[in-house]
């Protein structure tokens, strides 16, 4: 008489706390012989098993068992000993596994083909393993708890990191490092970085594990409310280290089971997940899962989270070094009140403040609704780690809530990821709001499967608003973040320099033996690659963000036919010539390992070009304030041009007073804000009286905007550590309102 299925099951199990170090015991305590305990330490774990194929049978039977005697974890297991497959009668040939249970949720859970189960056994020993060393789930994702984690990682691996910078600079992944330091010049002036000095390094690193940290929290989140497992990711990170960190989002496939395969575009910190790198620190990425894994992420996560978690990380006088300060929660909140209000009524409310805010700002919405038939289109130009966008959309899900519109989730998913859009030019900026966004919208997604209904663009752009502005003329804008962008009446025209990209004369021989149409540019002593994008493909999308984001998205992917089937027409000839050359260079380029994030900034232009048509009904943010002469000179020579043409120019006498703040708060209201719409931008109160702020103050006399309020915020000082005169204006074009 065969053995039961089940014993071959129970026999895998004994052999697994066998081959622990002795501190792992097994009892029974079920009288059908289906439940086990394994004791470690003072922890018990209760273990169901089942016979292979029947793991669907033991999952109420370990809820109930997780109910009545109060335990926190679980595991279901179906894996048998290789002996079963050549001593059974007939042998279940599927898939088998286990699962681990936090309360009722399913939060790890693997599974092996007959030809893997020789690797169960290791996968259950190390996950043993974690669950004897961690707490999982046990504290609450507070800005202090989370914080105090994150900065022990950094403390710990900050020096290691540093010194794989000379490496850095001879390998594969220099572009990140080059490009990086022109971005941050752009960001934040040359003068001011020349300051910063030997300190400049030691940010770098700080910036590269906050975000590799957020890119690992905003998938861990992701995955936890798609199902299937609450820590695969942390548990994978801990278990196998860089090879996990690799394939999970070097690779990117920590969400490809649920059918999303793009959530952090590449940039310039994704370096610490290329392979070359992330085994030099494998310790590292252990260490992040160890620490994720004790936070409860089913819980609400606080609006301010991200914001704490990076002025934990980065060093408070370097922030203030770099002119660099968070919008408190309280006065962005303030400002998206007022500035609905007015949008909404066509006057600001009577009193400054009121203790009602949240309740005001959903009738606003409502009111809003049941007049237009859809949200407030708004916009943060300048968008930090979102801050305003936050707040407004904290209102809208209020509103969702308490007025229950007839609106199905996913429709007013489409509706928040048309309507509500944030724009920056720092990578860490863009990464921090994408993250805050989706732990935002999260509980609106639909799932149809194991999958998402559709995958979530979030639209957060990395531009600089100056293309914006050159879009809407012909001509070259060459001093961008890689100098290579140009605006052709029927084209956008992207011109990659070879340099930036770390490529020698001998490789670009190879390369144009490939069919790349590299050029030589002899002014500027460069070679290039350039690729266009025809004007026609944009406007056949009509205005709508996320399928034009979809679309570029699906080309990286799947190439031409993935950009077809998200246009859902046919394509012209120079369209689809046009995008075939795209991704024979994506091709090409990656075999010689060349990073993408040139395609990043290529898609976010594109991107841009939408966004803007049409304009929004909110504009609303904080701008960065940085004098002109600070910038590196070809870029402040481009930012006085662009302030010319806009007629935001101060004077002769106050020429040298031009602050970067006044040609985006131009270039903001020109062409992001719509007739009838509000901006709420936050400027130096300078410009409202001083002889620099002329020109910009004639400005928004020619393109009709009516002042509704000035708010002179220096008396406050809200920014923490900072000394400056904040203010803002809040005006709207067409001179709606009294």
């Amino acid at each position: 008489m065969s053995r039961v299925a089940r014993d071959y099951v129970r026999e895998f199990v004994e052999d697994v706390v066998g081959g622990t170090d002795g501190s792992v015991r097994l009892k029974e305590v079920s009288t059908d012989g289906t439940a086990l305990l394994i004791s470690y330490g003072s922890k018990e774990l209760p273990v169901v098993i089942e016979e292979p194929g029947s793991r669907y049978l033991g999952r109420p039977k370990l809820l109930n068992y997780l109910r009545n005697y109060g335990h926190c974890l679980g595991l279901l297991i179906d894996v048998p000993t290789e002996e079963y497959y050549r001593e059974y009668p007939r042998p279940y040939g599927g898939l088998v596994g286990f699962e681990l249970y936090l309360g009722s949720d399913c939060v790890y859970e693997r599974s092996f083909s007959t030809g893997e189960v020789s690797n169960a056994s290791k996968e259950l020993r190390s996950l043993l393993k974690v669950i004897s060393e961690v707490s999982i789930a046990s504290l609450e994702p507070t800005p202090e708890n989370v914080l105090s984690r994150i900065t022990d990682v950094v403390s710990k691996w900050e020096d290691k990191l540093l010194s794989l910078i000379p490496k850095l600079d001879r390998g594969g992944v220099s572009t990140y490092v080059r490009i990086w330091r022109r971005g941050m010049e752009l960001l934040y002036g040359k003068e001011v970085l020349d300051s910063v000095g030997n300190e400049l390094s030691r940010l770098f690193i700080e910036l590269t594990i906050y975000t590799a940290i957020l890119k690992i929290l905003g998938c861990t989140v992701l995955e936890s409310i798609l199902g299937g497992g609450r820590y695969t990711i942390p548990i994978k990170l801990l278990q196998d280290g860089w090879r996990a960190a690799t394939e999970l989002f070097w690779r990117r496939k920590a969400l490809t089971r649920f059918n999303i395969n793009y959530v952090f575009e590449r940039d310039e910190y994704d370096w610490i997940f290329s392979p070359e790198v992330a085994k030099e620190v494998d310790g590292f990425f252990r260490d992040v899962g160890r620490e994720l894994i004790e936070i409860d992420w089913s819980r609400p996560v606080g609006l301010d989270l991200l914001k704490r978690i990076y002025q934990g990380v980065v060093d408070a006088s370097l922030r203030r070094q770099l002119g660099e300060f968070y919008t408190p929660d309280w006065l962005a909140k303030l400002i998206v009140w007022r500035a609905t209000h007015l949008l909404v009524r066509g006057e600001l409310p009577r009193e400054l403040m009121i203790s009602n805010t949240d309740e005001d700002l959903i009738e606003l919405i409502n009111e809003y609704y049941l007049r237009f038939g859809r949200l407030p289109k708004f916009v943060d130009p300048t968008c930090g780690s979102f801050t305003f966008g936050i707040q407004y959309l904290d209102a809208v899900l209020k509103w969702y809530v308490s007025k229950k519109p007839k609106i199905h989730p996913v429709e007013l998913t489409h509706q928040i990821l048309r309507s509500v859009v944030g724009i920056d030019l720092n990578p860490v900026a863009v990464i921090t709001a994408k993250v805050n966004y989706l732990l935002q919208i999260y509980k609106l997604l639909m799932i149809y499967g194991n999958y998402l209904y559709e995958e979530p663009m979030i639209p957060i752009y990395r531009i600089d608003l100056l293309v914006i502005h050159e879009n809407k003329r012909t001509g070259t804008y060459g001093e961008g973040l890689m100098r290579f962008f140009s605006h052709e009446p029927k084209e956008l025209v992207l011109y990659i320099p070879l340099s930036s990209l770390g490529i020698d004369e001998g490789v670009i021989k190879e390369l144009r033996g490939r069919g790349l149409p590299i050029r030589y540019d002899r002014r500027l002593n460069e070679y290039y690659i350039r690729l266009s994008i025809p004007k026609s493909l944009i406007k056949a999308f009509r205005g709508d963000l996320l399928k034009l984001h979809r679309a570029f998205t699906a080309l990286r992917i799947r190439g031409i036919e993935g950009f077809r089937e998200e246009l859902g027409t046919d394509l012209g000839g120079s369209e689809e010539g046009s995008l075939r050359l795209i991704t024979e260079v994506v091709k090409v380029l990656e075999n010689y390992g060349i990073n993408h994030l040139w395609y990043s900034i290529l898609m976010n232009n594109a991107l841009a070009l939408i966004a803007s048509e049409g304009g929004f009904d909110l504009v609303l943010g904080n701008l960065p304030w940085v004098n002109v002469s600070k910038y590196p000179s070809k870029y402040g020579s481009k930012l006085r041009e662009v302030a010319k043409e806009l007629g935001v120019s101060p004077p002769k006498e106050a020429a040298k007073k031009l602050d970067v703040s006044v040609v985006l708060h131009a270039v903001s209201t020109k062409y992001l804000l719509r007739v009838g719409g509000v901006v709420g931008l936050m400027v130096p109160t300078s410009i409202f009286k001083g002889l620099h702020g002329s020109g910009w103050r004639s400005f928004l006399i020619s393109e009709g905007l009516r002042i509704h309020e000035v708010i002179d915020l220096e008396g406050v000082q809200p920014f923490e550590g900072a000394k400056n005169q904040p203010g803002v204006v809040i005006a709207v074009k067409g001179g709606v309102g009294s």
